[in-house]
């Protein structure tokens, strides 16, 4: 049997075990108010026992006001404590349920944080990626017929609390439900494990030499869109040391056809068609600060439908994305979720079958992993329905903020201000980040462009973008009075992906995994005065 019957066997038995939940989620969406009750007592009544649902009172809660009433809302540092007593062995204390891991997860402005997972949250990730699944192979059947690339982070050294609980799942596909794990395991193109053992630096390269030789790729799933731009950048620049090694790997014959589409007078986008001709669509982050990133993966990919992710982070699975519909659909089985309106500071909150379109909602999400009325800091805008449930796209995130004389620059406003820049500018950024330097204390923004846009100088970048930060008023009042220099702009016309290598390995070396790496419009980690500008 061929790899692509075979592929196409496996991706279908996949499909066919996602149904049900799709089924679930089409039906949920006729029914918000009810699915989402449902969600709320479950967790409710499952958790009622444990340490934090006795001190709440979970037996009184009978309905969603009385959740409400006696839960307050809360961020990571206010279940740090109760997650700390978790690492050191203690039970029943957020959830009824056995922890089985804690995963890590980098914050926004804060180190490492580790994650509660109980079965109870993978079957409510589950209820997420499976109605997507199942879209996807529905929709596209084409998909089916070939393998998929799947970024797989690799797994962190082998670690424990010191209560013995694991840190880190082996690998991402333990999301997945079990026949979806072993479906994945026999149609990815570079399977869980394949990686294990190769340097972060190394590991772009080691993929494109793997990825080569998979002439049936039918899908891409990355997270970030800037890898796979760094990878056709690299098959651009490497191709004699890409030839030279896949001798070593593979049969003269697959050597040979790849080293006809790299030598040949073809554009690269006619090249990567060539190379992968099966190659349907691509799903990456394609919202907010990513959404710069895109136009690249367009102009090297103009044939191949491009998917942007839904809402997901470690903590919860927000959205998942329905082909034909605008945003991701509120991932309404998985979770119970509350939401606050972006533009006040009022602590009530909203039902997701009570949201309005056209606005910008913080997400505060309730888990089966024991984080209750938990702020995400997500903001997202409701830009549809599809029938009562809301279509949502992410903003960035309310709780990154600048603060070096007391400005107090949000991603979510530096995200707009670039945008509109773009837009006056009639220019398309393929990456642009503000940071801070201290020395004076100001800011530079990091800006690249695509290489057919027109190309303003670095300065008039600098005073139109300078024009929109200065709309906050305490940002205002900072470069008035001479606390803050006024803004710098690095331009990279060279098109050749540096400044976001040298954002890469510096995520890279503070331990962050490369499948956190996120786009965004605001970077506050690191110091920018000893980077490379």
């Amino acid at each position: 049997m061929s790899r692509v019957n075979a592929a196409y066997l496996v991706n279908t038995l996949w499909w066919l075990s996602c149904r049900r939940s799709q089924h679930a989620f089409k039906r949920s969406v006729r029914q918000v108010e009810a699915t989402q009750s449902q969600v709320l007592r479950q967790i409710i009544s499952d958790n009622q026992d444990s340490e934090y649902g006795c001190q709440h009172h979970f037996k009184k809660i009978r309905h969603v006001d009385d959740f409400r009433e006696l839960v307050p809302t809360g961020d990571y540092e206010m279940f740090e404590p109760w997650i700390n007593r978790i690492c050191r062995g203690q039970i029943g204390v957020l959830t009824t349920e056995p922890v089985q891991l804690l995963e890590p997860t980098s914050g926004s402005v804060a180190g490492r944080r580790l994650i509660p997972y109980t079965e109870s949250l993978k079957r409510q990730f589950q209820a997420g990626i499976n109605p997507w699944i199942a879209n996807l192979f529905s929709a596209r059947h084409a998909l089916r017929h070939g393998r998929a690339y799947w970024l797989v982070s690799p797994p962190f050294e082998q670690q424990r609390t010191v209560g013995g609980l694991e840190i880190g799942f082996a690998d991402d596909t333990q999301y997945l439900g079990l026949i979806g794990r072993m479906a994945a395991g026999r149609v990815m193109a570079i399977s869980p494990g394949t990686m294990n053992g190769i340097r972060a630096e190394d590991a772009p390269y080691q993929t494109l030499l793997r990825l080569l030789v998979v002439s049936d790729l039918a899908l891409i799933s990355v997270w970030s869109p800037t890898f796979l731009t760094n990878l056709i950048r690299m098959l651009e620049s490497s191709q004699d040391r890409l030839v030279r090694d896949l001798r070593m790997l593979v049969s003269k014959k697959v050597v040979d056809r790849i080293e006809r589409i790299l030598q040949s007078d073809d554009g690269i986008s006619d090249k990567l068609a060539n190379l992968w001709p099966q190659l349907g669509l691509i799903s990456c982050w394609a919202d907010s600060s990513a959404a710069h990133c895109v136009h690249e993966i367009t102009d090297f990919f103009p044939c191949v439908e491009i998917q942007a992710k839904g809402l997901i982070s470690t903590e919860a699975f927000v959205s998942l994305p329905i082909l034909g519909q605008l945003g991701s659909a509120l991932s309404i089985c998985s979770h119970f979720f509350e939401f606050q309106a972006a533009s006040t500071s009022s602590n009530d909150t909203l039902l997701a079958h009570e949201l309005s379109i056209g606005t910008r909602y913080r997400v505060i999400v309730t888990t089966g992993g024991g984080l209750y009325r938990y702020q995400t800091h997500d903001v997202i805008e409701v830009v549809g329905f599809l029938e009562q449930c809301p279509l949502i796209r992410f903003c960035g995130r309310a709780n990154k903020t600048s603060d070096l004389v007391g400005e107090k620059l949000t991603e979510v406003f530096v995200e707009s201000a670039i945008d509109r820049m773009a837009k006056q500018l009639s220019i398309v950024p393929v990456f642009a980040m503000l940071v801070p330097h201290r020395n004076p204390p100001g800011y530079r923004l990091l800006i690249e462009l695509n290489g057919e846009s027109k190309k303003p100088s670095a300065s008039t970048i600098a005073a139109t973008l300078e024009s929109l930060l200065l709309e906050n008023p305490w940002y205002n009042h900072a470069i008035q009075v001479g606390q803050l220099s006024r803004l710098r702009t690095t331009l990279d016309e060279s098109n050749s992906g540096l400044q976001w290598d040298t954002y890469e390995e510096m995520c890279l070396k503070s331990g962050i995994r490369r499948g956190d790496i996120k786009p965004t419009s605001l970077e506050t980690r690191f110091d920018w005065d000893s980077a490379r500008n």
